[in-house]
C-alpha cells in the first residue's frame, strides 16, 4: 500500500477483550472445491458463522470490512470480508434515508468499465473459510443485495448492515452456495493495524 494513502484503522482482531458488538452468517448449504485438497470438495449444510469481531481498514474512499469469529486467531479462523466502495457517497445516501441499499456483486471483471459513475457506492462480499479448509479453497464471492443502516469510520460510531446472497464460484460463476443472510452491528474502535483481508478472496 503506498505511503500516501489515509488510514482510517479499526479495532484489530488481534486485540483481546474487544467486545464490539455480534453478528452471524447463515446459509442453507455451502459446496467448497478443494477444500481438504485438489481433487476434493466439502459440503456444509446449513452452514453457520458466528461473528465475534471486527477489523477494517479504510484507504481513500474505499472500506475494507473483515468479520471473524475469533479475534484473537486472525489467521486461523473464517471470515466475512466486506469491501464499500465510495464510502462518502454511501455515508450520505444512509444520513439521508437511515438506510441504504445496493446490489451485492463480486470483484469487476478486468479491463471492462464500471457502469456506475465515479463515486458512486459499490458494494463486494466473500468467504474466506481459512479455519474449515486445510487449504486454501476457491473464491466464494458472494451475488445478492447489500443493506447498511450504519458505516462508520471514527472512534464511537457504528457499522451495522444486512446481506442476502448466494455464493459463487469467481473462476466460472458456478453455484456454490444458497439462502445466505448476514447481519453485524459492530461498534468502531480504533487500535492497531491489521492489513491482511483474505488476499485470495479479493
Amino acid at each position: 500500500m503506498g505511503s500516501g494513502r489515509t488510514l482510517t484503522l479499526i479495532c484489530a482482531l488481534a486485540v483481546a477483550g474487544c467486545d464490539q458488538g455480534a453478528g452471524e452468517v447463515s446459509g442453507s448449504w455451502l459446496e467448497v472445491p478443494g477444500c481438504d485438497g485438489p481433487e476434493t470438495s466439502r459440503r456444509f449444510e446449513p452452514f453457520h458463522l458466528h461473528l465475534g469481531a471486527m477489523g477494517a481498514e479504510r484507504e481513500a474512499d474505499v472500506m475494507v470490512l473483515r468479520f471473524a469469529h475469533d479475534g484473537q486467531r486472525t489467521g486461523l479462523t473464517d471470515q466475512l470480508v466486506v469491501v464499500v466502495e465510495g464510502v462518502d457517497a454511501a455515508r450520505g445516501e444512509i444520513a439521508s434515508a437511515g438506510m441504504a441499499s445496493w446490489v451485492l456483486g463480486g470483484p469487476p471483471a478486468l479491463g471492462r468499465a464500471s457502469a456506475l459513475p465515479p463515486g458512486a457506492p459499490q458494494v463486494r462480499a466473500s468467504l474466506a473459510l481459512v479455519g474449515r479448509c486445510r487449504y486454501s479453497s476457491a473464491s466464494l464471492i458472494a451475488s445478492g443485495s447489500a443493506t447498511f443502516t450504519a458505516l462508520g469510520s471514527s472512534g464511537g460510531q457504528r457499522v451495522a448492515g444486512e446481506l442476502t446472497f448466494d455464493v459463487l464460484d469467481a473462476r466460472d460463476g458456478g453455484l456454490l452456495g444458497e439462502g445466505f443472510t448476514a447481519s453485524f452491528d459492530f461498534d468502531v474502535e480504533p487500535g492497531q493495524p491489521y492489513r491482511t483481508y483474505s488476499p485470495h478472496e479479493l
